[in-house]
């Protein structure tokens, strides 16, 4: 006998749905250096998942608080607009519409759970044609705490009506597994810039190549026989 069915999947969508990790990086490297300012690449990974606020506190606490953060802001989003008004949408990353269509036909609600700020990804999704296929969306605006704190996707679980021990969890950032697991729910890492080490592959249900693959690990999670951790009967 198979698990009960998964009752909700929470989406990442910088770096899981969308590839814009790499333009995020590449426009804050980019502004780091047009002011001769230092912007080490072991950075990187600390980055990625981090509210606006994180972000400028791991940069103070690493440079000074002289650190000029909102004037690299400033010229970091000069530079992304830049590139939206050349190629108006960020690229998809693979498997996107074969996932969103089979949590359609089984009719498993999916909400986006990002930290990026509400202005700013509401029109990547809809841009992108990723919106529609959403029953909810949940912004970094929206929390108190960022990831790795749980309370983004616990919010999201909420709104979507799911127990937390049934809501998968598709993340491409070791912040977000670590975030998923805290929220008691079930974490599944699709890497992107950064791959998994000794930590996050204990934290992390599986480990998949593409979003072309969950459909495959949903089967085979309700066809094991087995309940998701911490999900009641």
């Amino acid at each position: 006998m198979g698990v009960k069915r998964i009752a909700a999947v929470l989406l990442d969508m910088d770096g899981l749905l969308l590839d814009t990790e790499r333009l995020s990086l590449s426009c804050r490297r980019e502004a780091c250096a047009r002011l001769s300012l230092p912007f080490e690449e072991e950075l990187s990974p600390q980055l990625m998942g981090r509210s606006n606020a994180e972000v400028r506190q791991i940069f103070l606490e690493r440079y000074g608080l002289q650190y000029p953060f909102e004037a690299v802001e400033a010229e970091a989003d000069r530079l992304w607009e830049e590139y939206m008004a050349r190629y108006q949408n960020p690229n998809l990353r693979p498997g996107v519409f074969a996932l969103l269509n089979f949590l359609k036909a089984r009719d498993i609600p999916c909400a986006v759970a990002t930290s990026t700020i509400r202005q700013d990804a509401l029109p990547l999704l809809e841009g992108t044609g990723i919106f529609p296929y959403l029953k909810d969306a949940v912004y970094g605006d929206m929390v108190p705490c960022g990831k790795p704190a749980p309370d983004i996707f616990l919010l999201g679980a909420r709104r979507l009506g799911a127990g937390p021990g049934r809501c998968l969890v598709l993340e491409d950032s070791p912040n977000g597994i670590r975030a998923a697991h805290r929220a008691g729910m079930i974490p599944v890492m699709i890497p992107d810039l950064v791959l998994p080490d000794k930590e996050i592959r204990a934290l992390a249900r599986a480990v998949l190549d593409s979003l072309s693959e969950v459909p495959s690990f949903i089967r085979e999670l309700e066809a094991a026989g087995e309940e998701p951790p911490g999900s009641p009967l």
